[in-house]
């Protein structure tokens, strides 16, 4: 997933100005919320309205949680079979 120029695996807060980091908060929150990561999302957007430092570390821990999740369940759909469909013919 990206915002603009930023992977959210590689997310580096810290090094945003105020405003980039209001934008990159309110869609991280967005898409978190998308994807049932409410934890994430609940922090996103106190992230974008408060503009609070504090929360970095925070949301990082959440947002690396819903990135190993995305992995497994991603490692998990590719590791399984395909079964073919078995179709009937009815007269």
């Amino acid at each position: 997933m990206k915002i603009k120029n930023y992977t959210y695996k590689d997310l580096k807060l810290e090094l945003m100005n105020n405003d980039t980091l209001r934008i990159s908060a309110h869609s991280l929150g967005g898409l978190s919320a998308n994807i049932g990561a409410i934890a994430l999302s609940k922090i996103a957007k106190d992230l974008e309205d408060t503009l609070n430092k504090d929360l970095f570390d925070e949301l990082y821990v959440e947002l690396n949680k819903i990135i190993y999740e995305l992995q497994y369940i991603s490692y998990e759909v590719d590791a399984s079979p395909v079964l073919p469909l078995k179709t009937e013919i009815i007269q």
